[in-house]
């Protein structure tokens, strides 16, 4: 029966091969799952529980899952067809602790379910019948990011938006590109290649506007090493580059245009810790709370409404943040009068406005470098199939 159902797949896949549209065929890849069951006998001598195929053949992708129904050990096949017009599109997405990032859009984490469709189309997102809204307030901190299915939502969100950008169709095979913190990446990144890695067609609506997506392959990458990828290979002598972060601080060291991997490493606690601190400290004058997003536009040069002796807090805890930075790099083995400093990510504009400056100091202060880093690589990984 197994042979019988891949025939007819074949079968299926020969007639559409005589499209017009079909006729300039670059290559067909099949994925196959397969899910081990319990003792069942198929006939041909196979135990299993499902297998799901997908294949692509030009613009086409082809979706086939054959399951067991072991109870009564009838067999049953589900299939569907989307034209895809287009190649396969990268993109890369920067999964942050408080905003997600990609080649052309930074967003809120935060996600909440709605009990029914949101009055505001702006950020609404309806996937497997259920409504969401996204972009608000940011997620808690979490250890682990696969542990629920916010961040496949927030995954979801990115490429629609990514795709609208890009004017491309909405129809779209994708490959992602993603990351982890430098030094867990032995630890995380299957963990998150497997979350990411869903099989079949993704069909969702983001704001009013219907989206159907099959993920074709998922890349991970280290953070820090993404956002510098571009730029290695110019990267003669030594330097220290510093990728300050929501949550994690990644310090990779780089010796004429290779990565020291003993020296480099990650760091916990980083500028959403310090927001609280700065919260802490505001407090303790008597002022109320600061909304962590004004926070950020301060830190930017943003005009915002702040009480003076608020507004004193939070530079010196700026300043200190910055200096524990900067001891931090020594701590770890960097003298930084004998090295190039390179400081990216969220904090680099915070070193940049409160850190000390010396000529062998340089900033990096796009917060969306890991995502396109991200993307860079995974056009590469694509491109050597």
């Amino acid at each position: 029966m197994i042979f019988l159902n891949l025939v007819i797949i074949l079968k299926l896949i020969s007639s559409m091969s005589t499209l017009p549209a079909l006729q300039k065929v670059s290559h067909l890849q099949y994925i196959l799952h397969y899910h081990p069951g319990t003792s069942h006998n198929v006939n041909y001598g196979f135990n299993f529980h499902s297998i799901h195929i997908q294949c692509r053949l030009g613009g086409f992708f082809i979706s086939y899952t054959y399951k067991t129904n072991r109870p009564q050990g009838r067999k049953a096949g589900t299939g569907y067809v989307h034209n895809f017009t287009e190649e396969p599109v990268a993109i890369g997405i920067d999964h942050g602790f408080s905003l997600i990032k990609t080649r052309n859009h930074i967003f809120s984490n935060g996600v909440s379910k709605c009990s029914g469709k949101p009055p505001i189309v702006e950020n609404s997102l309806c996937y497997n019948g259920s409504y969401y809204c996204v972009g608000g307030e940011r997620k808690m901190v979490v250890t682990d990011k696969t542990a629920d299915e916010d961040f496949f939502l927030l995954t979801l969100v990115a490429v629609a938006k990514e795709l609208k950008t890009r004017g491309l169709h909405h129809n779209a095979v994708v490959i992602l590109g993603a990351g982890v913190p430098f030094k867990r990446f032995g630890e995380e990144a299957g963990k998150l290649t497997a979350y990411l890695s869903r099989t079949g067609i993704h069909d969702f609506i983001f704001e009013e506007e219907e989206y159907s997506i099959a993920i074709e392959k998922v890349y991970c990458f280290p953070q820090c090493f993404a956002a510098v990828a571009d730029r290695i290979a110019n990267m003669e002598g030594r330097y220290v580059v510093a990728d300050i972060g929501s949550w994690t601080k990644d310090i990779i060291s780089i010796v004429d245009k290779r990565i020291d991997t003993e020296k480099s490493v990650t760091v916990p606690n980083s500028i959403i810790t310090l927001f609280g601190e700065i919260n802490d400290g505001v407090m303790q004058i008597g002022c109320g709370r600061i909304l962590e997003e004004v926070l950020q536009d301060f830190i930017i040069g943003k005009e915002v409404v702040m009480p003076e002796k608020a507004q004193a807090v939070v530079i010196s805890k700026l300043k200190e943040f910055a200096m524990e930075i900067e001891g931090l790099l020594g701590e770890s083995g960097f003298d930084l009068d004998y090295c190039n400093v390179l400081y990216i990510g969220g904090g680099a504009t915070i070193m940049k406005r409160f850190g000390e400056h010396k000529e062998n100091v340089a900033y990096l202060e796009d917060i969306r470098l890991n995502a396109k880093g991200y993307e860079l690589l995974a056009s590469h990984q694509m491109k050597r199939g």
